[in-house]
């Protein structure tokens, strides 16, 4: 048998490797369209889910509104929102803007107070006069220090070396009777260790205003909106008016017995008086004819705006601003 040669088909060797090399460059054009087809999916695969991803974010960063009930705007209300002696503290409600930065040594360290439980405190001693002794730990003062006014926050040591036992001058209404005569004691600072001492040596009784006391220098109030920002603070608004109440005189300027006038106020050094209710008794006055509703109701934008601020799992006041 003689040899096989590409000749005998009608081809010849360099017209076979010539057809060889054609199918291989078949076969790298279609490769590299493949591989540029599929970068082009890719790429438009991924703008699509970017697309959508920034869509996702847009929404989480866009402002939240909140029912005045949520937990959070409940929370962080009651940091600014609690009683002192049974009226409440009324810092904010007086300044027309407070700051957490601007706030003193003893500001912080009466709004600490304010967070303070009975089961924080822990008897210790009990001096000559039978006045009982309690501390208030450095963790658990530093942890209520925190969730009112953040983590930044602090109490200079000058200031807490500062209120001995005979020099402080800081006394505080808690809501507890360890001797069961006394809810009032003198708060100073054991630098020793470095704890708050409260020696409770007088009661206090809770004081109800009401609008009839003469000289009642009250407030309406009520929430209005909550929301949270696109910057994720919690921004609170609330509205107020001012009442005082004053002894009702006749066209001479002479006192009338037992009858007293209504005023109300847009701010709280009593300027900018907006209502009129005179010649009132106690026994022919009813309270509920004056609510803040109506006041909202009637446009008067008295308008108390806190601003609290992210931290650690909770919101801690940043400040106050009245715009009347």
């Amino acid at each position: 048998m003689s040899d096989f040669k590409f000749s005998d088909m009608g081809f010849s060797e360099g017209e076979s490797s010539k057809k060889r090399d054609k199918n291989k460059l078949k076969l790298l054009i279609i490769l590299g369209v493949s591989i540029l087809v599929f970068i082009i999916v890719l790429a438009v695969v991924f703008a699509v889910v970017n697309s959508k991803n920034n869509k996702k974010e847009v929404v989480k960063q866009s402002e939240k509104i909140l029912s005045i009930t949520d937990s959070s705007v409940t929370s962080a209300y009651n940091l600014v929102n609690f009683s002192y002696q049974g009226i409440r503290y009324d810092k904010f409600i007086k300044n027309k803007k407070v700051d957490y930065s601007s706030l003193s040594n003893y500001d912080k360290v009466f709004l600490t107070l304010s967070q303070i439980q009975p089961s924080d405190l822990t008897k210790v001693d009990v001096d000559e006069n039978g006045y009982y002794i309690y501390s208030i730990s450095e963790s658990i003062f530093n942890s209520y220090l925190t969730k009112m006014l953040g983590s930044k926050a602090y109490i200079d040591n000058n200031y807490l070396y500062g209120i001995t036992e005979d020099t402080s001058n800081l006394v505080y209404t808690f809501n507890i009777k360890p001797d069961e005569k006394n809810n009032t004691g003198l708060v100073y600072y054991d630098s020793s260790s470095r704890n708050f001492m409260v020696k409770f040596n007088s009661n206090v009784e809770n004081k109800e205003e009401k609008l009839t006391d003469l000289g009642t220098h009250s407030y309406l109030t009520k929430i209005t909106s909550a929301k949270i920002t696109v910057d994720n603070e919690l921004i609170i608004e609330e509205a107020i008016v001012y009442l005082n109440t004053s002894k009702s005189k006749d066209a001479s300027g002479n006192v009338i017995e037992n009858t007293f006038d209504l005023n109300i106020y847009k701010d709280y050094n009593m300027t900018q008086k907006i209502a009129y209710l005179p010649n009132k008794t106690k026994d022919n006055f009813n309270e509920s004819i004056v609510t803040i509703e109506k006041f909202i109701d009637s446009n008067i934008n008295n308008v108390i705006t806190y601003t609290f601020k992210w931290n650690s799992g909770r919101y801690y006041f940043y400040s106050s601003n009245i715009k009347y």
